[in-house]
């Protein structure tokens, strides 16, 4: 699993934000990408490796777990 991994809540959802942008959601049926989770002392949300929303070579910070 890939991973963006951030300083801040805001770092993180920023990330969020750009990438919704990026694949255009909200679209029908989608409200929004991911929500930042807090995870030893960072801020980190799952990123998708395939499908309509796979954006793992355009988020940035990915670690892979």
């Amino acid at each position: 699993m890939k991973y963006s991994v951030h300083s801040t809540e805001a770092e993180a959802q920023a990330e969020i934000t750009r990438i919704e942008a990026y694949l255009g959601i909200p679209t029908v049926g989608t409200i929004k990408y991911a929500d930042p989770e807090e995870s030893e002392g960072s801020w980190r949300f799952r990123v998708k490796e395939g499908g309509s929303w796979k954006c793992d070579d355009v988020a940035a910070n990915i670690v892979e777990e």
